[in-house]
């Protein structure tokens, strides 16, 4: 993880992966990427991160977890660069990274209602992202939505998107982050059934227009 480490504080210097100015601050978000680790109950399986960025939560896990089958999911090509290259330094065989949108790869054969598991922090609220992570869930999957203390407020905004495509909210799973002692959420949501092909909608549309 130390070589993790290192390679993002100085590709942060060049293309803004994250608005870490220390090292420290780095380290904290690695410690908040491993709070779901625990969630995760297969020995083999495939994982979804979508909006890797700098590789939050999905890569960290991927390292700790080198049975689960993990694919990185961003839209930015910056920052798909910089997933590759750092695959590619870490050796890791069971990552992929896929330049592209969350909304177009929901709507692809190889993609939709593939994975057990989807993660994605600091992306957006709960009631945008959980149209980009559900309908690459297969049937009985998990969602794990990092979050802060505003968790609460933002199940009840999602209730009509989870009706929607198929969600419902199992528990918050709760964490202290070592060191710091601060408190961070995790949304787990189990999807029930298959997602109505018109989900996701088209490119900026969860954004703009929640369900």
């Amino acid at each position: 993880m130390k070589r993790y480490l290192d390679i993002l504080w100085e590709w942060n210097k060049k293309i803004n992966l994250t608005s870490a100015s220390n090292k420290g601050e780095l380290i904290k978000h690695f410690l908040d990427s491993l709070g779901g680790i625990n969630l995760i109950k297969v020995e083999k399986g495939k994982l979804a991160d979508v909006g890797s960025g700098a590789g939050f939560p999905g890569m960290v896990l991927a390292v700790c977890l080198p049975n689960i089958n993990v694919t990185l999911i961003e839209s930015v090509h910056k920052k798909g660069r910089f997933l590759e290259f750092l695959k590619k330094e870490l050796a890791l065989k069971n990552v992929s990274v896929k330049v592209e949108r969350a909304e177009d790869l929901g709507k692809e054969p190889d993609y939709r209602e593939k994975f057990d598991y989807v993660t994605i922090r600091a992306v957006s609220r709960l009631n945008v992202i959980v149209e980009y992570a559900l309908p690459l869930l297969k049937i009985g999957g998990f969602f794990f939505a990092y979050k802060g203390p505003k968790v609460y407020q933002e199940i009840k905004d999602a209730e009509n998107a989870l009706r929607a495509l198929g969600g419902m909210m199992v528990e918050v799973y709760e964490y202290k982050l070592p060191y710091t002692g601060e408190w961070r959420s995790i949304a787990v949501i189990e999807k029930l059934r298959a997602c109505p092909d018109k989900y996701p909608r088209r490119t900026g549309i969860p954004q703009k227009r929640p369900l």
